[in-house]
This record gives C-alpha cells, structure tokens and sequence, in this order.
C-alpha cells in the first residue's frame, strides 16, 4: 500500500514539474479532476481462481482517481488511477505541450491465477529447487504394487501444504516524444517488466513417470526503442534502435522423484513408474538472451509519374550463452552396466561444450 501510494505521488510531482509555474496563475487555465472510493463485499471469490484469473475483485477497500490540468499556451498534465491497492492497478500520467513534447510515465499489474490451494508435496515452491523428505521417497520407494503405491500417496497428501498458483506481471514504462525541432523529430520508449509467481507444469522421469509441479516464474524483461525521424516534403527518413534483454533469475528446476531416494538403471527405467529410475530431475528453464536491431527507412515522393521511390534497411543481432545441463541427473548410469555409456553421463565435465553461444544475425534490404 504504501509502495503505490509512493509511486503515484512521484508520478503525480514529476509531472507538475514539467509545467512553468506561471501556467497555473493564467485566467482560462483549466483543472478538473474527480476520485473514488470502493467500499464492497465479496463472498466466495477464492472458490474458483477462473473468477479472478486476470483481476483482482477486493472485499474491502479500492479506488480510483483522474486529474486534468490544461493551459493556454498549450501545456497539459492528465494524470489516470484505476483499481488502486488491488492486484490489477494501473497508474498512467502525461504531460507536456502540444505540438513541442509529450512526456508519459505509467505502472501497471496484473495477476494470472491457476489454481487456489493447490495441494503439493514439496518444500521450496517458488525456487528453483523443489524437495522432498527422504522419509517421504523412502517410504515410497518400498512400495510393493500400483495399488500399494497411489494408497500411501494419498495418504502423505492428505497433510500435504497448499499453495496458489499463480504469476503477476508488473510493467513499468516512459515515453518521450520531442516535436520542438520540426521537421525531426525524437521519440523514446523505455519498459521493464517483471513477472513472477508459480505456474502448472509438468515433469517427468521416463514414459511411464510424469508429474505435476509449481514451475517457479522470476524474470525480467527489458525495452528500448530510440526513434529519429525527418519528415518534410517530399523526403522522409526514419531511424530505430531496438533493443530487448531477457533475464531469467532462475536458470533450472530441479525436482526429488517421489519414487526413488536412490539412484537405479535398468533396461526398463524409462517405462516403469517407480521400479528404477533417477532420485532427481532436472530442466533448464528459459536462457537469458539479448537483442538488437537497427533499422533506416526513407521515402522520396512527388517523382514523375506520381511515383515514390522508398527503402528500407535492418539489422538484427541475438545472442544467449545460457550453460548447458549434464545428460542426466542419474549417477547410476556410469560405465561397467551393460548399455551403459563409457562415461559418467551425469558428470557435467563429459559434455562436448559448457556453454550454448547461440547466435542468430538477421539482414534485410
């Protein structure tokens, strides 16, 4: 609550800053502004995440709030709050003069529920680790039939924790646009967004053993696109930066195999639910990867014949160097075993490579 209310204020005098303070003594100056408060009740909401899958209908307080400001000499503020304090808020300002710049700064949520209460066995939902007791696995690992095993499963998730599952974007952004040196023109846009949360997702150990898991959500994604432009007729010319940079703060997932507290290989590990197998997964989630592009167009009109003569020109670099996983996770697969490779296969020093080094260049004219 108070990190919102920090964050409108700020907005809110960032703006009246970018106003001479003269405007506001001139006769025909304009304000207008109005707010809201909500007061309602709410029964239920949490039975069902649909109902609020991407919102947030509070039992309590939330509010809204809209301010105006206009001038004579063309300078403006307008400034823009809706679902105050709740998981869907919005706040947007803009100020200015028309016709010389434009400034707009805006913070916005929302939320992306799954599933209320969600039952898991696992400790360190959330990161990227997901644990299990060794009590648990060999308990489990004993079982002596199918039938054996789903009855002392269900027995462990009858005290099983529970969790929501669900992610929350958060964007922050700015844009500039400079019209005060017509014909060019400036434009920047600038945007961060995080996102995190839990999400379903699956794992598995072989054909036969697949499971559900809260796959842990925490990356952040950054923007940035420079325009330049030249626009007087009958030549057009335009010029753009882009760049976006992708950054997972959790780089694998790691997970205990509720059947195995130990290590095993057979010639049918990978089709027996719990007979053989690895004590662990493992998955590497999204890499971090960085691109950029650089683009010229330009446009002649008025030729002959009502022609135009136009090109266009782009760039494009992308990159991720993301380190790469072992085989497996399994150290019983080691040589000596019949079909076994001749190598630890979960040694991460027996990969060809460490590291992707991906690169991808893009040309177009």
């Amino acid at each position: 609550m108070k990190r919102l209310i920090k964050h409108s204020l700020i907005l809110l005098i960032a703006g009246f800053l970018l106003l001479p303070v003269y405007s506001f003594a001139e006769e025909d100056a304009t304000i207008s502004g109005k707010a809201s408060v909500i007061v309602r009740t709410v029964d239920g909401e949490r039975e069902s995440a649909k109902f609020e899958e991407y919102r947030e209908i509070p039992d309590g307080l939330s509010g809204e709030a809209e301010f105006k400001y206009k001038g004579n000499e063309g300078y403006f503020l307008k400034f823009k709050a809706k679902d105050i304090v709740e998981d869907d808020q919005y706040f947007n300002l803009k100020a200015g003069k028309y016709g010389k710049y434009r400034i707009e700064m805006g913070y916005d949520k929302l939320p992306h529920r799954f599933a209320y209460d969600a039952k898991t066995l696992y400790a360190g939902v959330g990161s990227g680790t997901l644990v299990l007791s060794d009590a648990m696995q060999t308990n489990l690992q004993s079982s002596t039939s199918s039938t054996d095993l789903a009855n002392r499963i269900k027995d462990f998730f009858t005290g099983a924790s529970e969790t929501d599952l669900e992610l929350f974007r958060k964007t922050g952004r700015g844009n500039v646009d400079i019209m005060v040196f017509d014909p060019f023109n400036l434009k920047i846009e600038f945007s961060r967004e995080e996102r995190d949360g839990t999400r379903p997702f699956t794992g598995a150990f072989g054909f036969g053993n697949a499971i559900e898991l809260p796959e842990p959500i925490d990356y952040d994604t950054t923007q940035l696109k420079v325009i330049g432009s030249y626009t007087k007729k009958p030549l057009y010319l335009s010029a753009t930066y882009y760049l976006s940079k992708f950054k997972n703060n959790i780089d694998t997932l790691t997970w205990d195999n509720p059947y195995r507290v130990t290590d095993s290989t057979t010639s049918t590990a990978y089709s027996q639910t719990y007979a053989a197998g690895p004590s662990k997964g493992l998955i590497d989630l999204y890499p971090d990867n960085i691109y950029h592009n650089l683009s010229f167009s330009g446009s002649l009109m008025e030729l002959p014949l009502r022609s135009r003569l136009s090109a266009n020109a782009s760039w494009g670099w992308m990159k991720q160097d993301d380190e790469l996983v072992p085989y497996t996770t399994n150290t019983a697969i080691i040589p000596g075993a019949a079909n076994n490779p001749p190598f630890d296969a979960s040694n991460i020093a027996n990969l060809p490579v460490r590291n992707v080094d991906a690169k991808v260049n893009t040309y177009l004219y």
